[in-house]
């Protein structure tokens, strides 16, 4: 080696000099040269994570680490959209620097729409279709896009949408159900031909019958029929009720034959054509009795 050269040793060396003066005296001397590793220094694995998740910076193989956004080695941060790459200096204890870096992609959240919110009747079909996303989970059993019956009351759906990246995000919506108004149309009734009946149903607003019937308004059935009822809720919500009127036919009853007797002959009457009969003058049916005195009738 020439003096003032620079070097690059690959290993421990002992280098010797020897010096020699203007008179010509010889003298010598040695430096040992020692090499010392490099730190192993590991950042991490690349990572590919959705927006609003954490990473912790946590490099390893050397006794100190300098990262280049600042952040000190096992701290954690929440990542910006996009890819990042991060680099760490590791120094070990002998002084001796390496370096690592990692990568970090941040994939965006879906952006899900549940719907709008809903409200219907009792016994309503309905169907939640949420939208933004690759696949989607409803509670309360509900399936994407699948019709159901949801029950009476007020229910908030929540959906959780998956993007094709893996991330997630929620929405929710609001399903009111009225219940159906508890129509009554009445109790059955059988009547007589003739006869009239007034039909008032209750339980409900704005009551149309069949038959052209008004509610509350008297009229006389034509025949045996079953007449229903729809009522309408306040929400707006229908339901219906229906009762049957048996008319029943006026019997044709029979009292006789006009018969001429003499006072004080015997004579009995018989009326036929019903099921009871009531005669007046205290007469019974059937029975025989005596004409004591003559009467106009």
């Amino acid at each position: 080696l020439s003096n003032g050269n620079t070097i690059s040793p690959l290993a421990t060396t002992i280098y010797s000099v020897t010096g020699t003066d203007i008179n010509g005296c010889v003298n010598s001397d040695q430096l040992t040269i020692t090499i010392n590793p490099l730190p192993n220094v590991n950042a991490g694995s690349d990572q590919t994570i959705c927006d609003g998740d954490q990473i912790t910076f946590n490099a390893t193989g050397a006794n100190s680490y300098t990262w280049s956004n600042g952040t000190l080695n096992g701290s954690t941060i929440i990542p910006t959209l996009g890819t990042t790459i991060f680099t760490v200096v590791g120094t070990s204890s002998l002084g001796c620097e390496s370096s690592d870096q990692f990568q970090v992609v941040v994939n965006s959240l879906p952006i899900i729409e549940a719907g709008q919110n809903q409200e219907v009747c009792e016994n309503t079909s309905i169907v939640l279709n949420a939208t933004g996303a690759s696949a989607y989970t409803w509670n309360n059993n509900v399936s994407n896009n699948q019709f159901f019956n949801p029950p009476v009351g007020t229910t908030f759906y929540n959906v959780t949408g998956t993007s094709s990246q893996g991330c997630t995000n929620t929405d929710q919506l609001t399903v009111i159900v009225h219940p159906l108004p508890q129509v009554q149309a009445g109790t059955d009734l059988s009547i007589c031909e003739g006869d009239s009946i007034t039909l008032f149903a209750q339980g409900g607003l704005n009551f149309v019958w069949t038959n052209g019937i008004q509610n509350g308004i008297s009229f006389v059935p034509a025949s045996s029929s079953v007449y229903s009822v729809t009522g309408t809720s306040q929400f707006g919500c229908v339901n219906s009720d229906n009762l049957v009127v048996t008319v029943n036919p006026i019997p044709i009853v029979y009292a006789g034959i006009d018969t001429a007797i003499c006072f004080g002959e015997t004579f009995s009457v018989s009326g036929t054509g019903a099921n009871f009969y009531e005669w007046n003058n205290g007469i019974t049916n059937n029975a025989t009795f005596v004409r004591s005195e003559e009467h106009t009738s």
